[in-house]
């Protein structure tokens, strides 16, 4: 009887808290094109956040009492739209942020000096002394092939997920430690395990190291190889943004990268950052690097980090991964290759700021969330703020969870 009144008293409970939250889904497109906008933030102030995935689409829990949700990209204007009882589900419409290319640009930084200066400024305002609460997610497609790309007989390509929700504790000096709540991770095949954990292109220890050091943008400033643009542009109300475009010289015999930086000029803070190989420089000098009758040449590499003020708090938001490699493994009388490629994606969902201490022993010290396995006390991708799949991210989970 005791069992069964604890049983009753538990549900009633859970009961009371889910309800107090509602389930928001929606879409978000450009006003003009119709086309979805992938990486908006859709934010509930302090009660969560989420961003839309590449369709566009998102979902976040709000609590009752919530009466807008923040719709903002450094592209478009922001967005504000209200909320009620009979709105479970939002197609949003974004305009174009009113920013006119001005014609002369009064100022004699260059573009190098301009990203110079505004990279020192942002790591020094990062928000340290923080709990960052994120969702974390990693696919990984891995398939053995021949010297002639073919896939070898009996053997199938291995897919891999793994996603969670993990805590960073970013301390004073801005190094940080990573805690994982919950988590789960499968695959399509018994083997696979050691695929993962090898052929992760992320150490999820070292994510918010990323995110408060932008190693990228300070490996261009050093370099020679690159040459900086300048775009200006103005709003009507007179608010500034630079575009910096970093572009490889043509004459350098080597991988190099291409990309652009957002600078928001009242700030001067870097908004967003987007870099990938350029495809050119790896066709011509991509190489192979060989070891004892082993390989391994990487493929192409593409990267998205986005920032934004909150309150005057300068936090990291969106992180995206994609990472092509391959390995050549030396058999008897030949060699087979290990093609693998890996995409993840780091959603900062909320925060916790002037936090002066943590328990640093219950850190995760794992390279790869997918070793935690299934840890998760209910079933937080349906319940908590997270990134939503696309129709082809959840064709695979299917595959997968079938097998």
């Amino acid at each position: 009887m005791k069992k069964w009144l604890l049983f009753i008293i538990v549900n009633f409970v859970l009961g009371v808290c889910y309800s107090q939250n509602n389930q928001i889904r929606g879409v978000v497109k450009d006003f003009k094109t119709q086309q979805p906008i992938a990486g908006v933030s859709v934010s509930a102030g302090n009660n969560g956040a989420t961003v839309t995935n590449a369709e566009g689409g998102f979902v976040i829990f709000v609590p009752q009492e919530t009466e807008e949700l923040i719709f903002s990209h450094v592209s478009y204007a922001v967005w504000a739209e209200e909320l009620n009882s009979k709105k479970s589900f939002l197609e949003v419409y974004l305009e174009s942020e009113a920013y006119n290319l001005a014609e002369l640009i009064f100022t004699v930084e260059s573009g190098k000096d301009i990203l110079e200066n505004a990279y020192k400024n942002s790591l020094k305002k990062l928000e340290k002394s923080v709990i960052l609460h994120t969702y974390f997610r990693e696919f990984i497609e891995s398939k053995y092939v021949d010297a002639s790309n073919r896939m070898l007989a009996g053997n199938d390509t291995i897919t891999t997920f793994s996603d969670g929700l993990l805590d960073y504790y970013v301390r004073n000096n801005g190094k940080s430690d990573v805690f994982v709540k919950q988590s789960r991770a499968f695959d399509n095949k018994a083997d696979s395990l050691k695929s993962a954990d090898d052929n992760s292109s992320i150490d999820i220890r070292k994510v918010m190291v990323d995110a408060y050091e932008i190693p990228m943008v300070k490996h261009i400033l050093k370099s020679k190889d690159y040459i900086f643009e300048k775009d200006y542009k103005e709003d009507t109300n007179g608010k500034g943004m630079y575009a910096i475009t970093i572009i490889p010289k043509e004459n350098v015999k080597e991988v190099l990268y291409e990309g652009k930086v957002l600078i928001d000029e009242p700030s001067n803070l870097i908004l967003d950052v987007y870099f990938k190989t350029s495809e050119k420089h790896h066709q011509k000098y991509a190489k192979t690097s060989r070891f004892l009758g082993f390989e391994f040449k990487n493929g192409l590499y593409e990267s998205k980090m986005s920032y934004k003020l909150d309150e005057n708090k300068y936090l990291p938001y969106y992180k995206a991964l994609k990472h092509e490699v391959t390995y050549g493994i030396p058999i008897k009388g030949g060699k087979y290759y290990l093609s693998s490629y890996s995409s993840n994606n780091l959603v900062v969902t909320g925060y916790e700021a002037n936090v002066k201490n943590k328990d640093r022993t219950k850190r995760y010290r794992e390279s790869t969330l997918y070793n935690a396995g299934k840890n998760y006390t209910e079933e937080y991708w349906k319940t908590q703020n997270t990134l939503l799949l696309t129709k082809k991210e959840q064709d695979i989970i299917d595959r997968i969870m079938k097998n």
